[in-house]
């Protein structure tokens, strides 16, 4: 392909790529939300523990 020969549906299907890219990079799944308080100490270490 020449350089300049892609045109901008190329631009526009490549950036509509970057976030599916991201968003399987990290497995695939949403990132859980952040806990509105503080969660013990207990239940963070069991979730460091968890297979993911």
């Amino acid at each position: 392909v020449d350089l300049g020969r892609l045109g901008p549906d190329a631009v526009t299907v490549g950036a509509a790529i970057l976030p599916l890219a991201d968003f399987f990079a990290r497995g695939g799944r949403r990132p859980e939300p952040a806990p509105e308080y503080p969660v013990p100490a207990w239940r963070t270490a069991l979730e460091e523990r968890a297979p993911h």
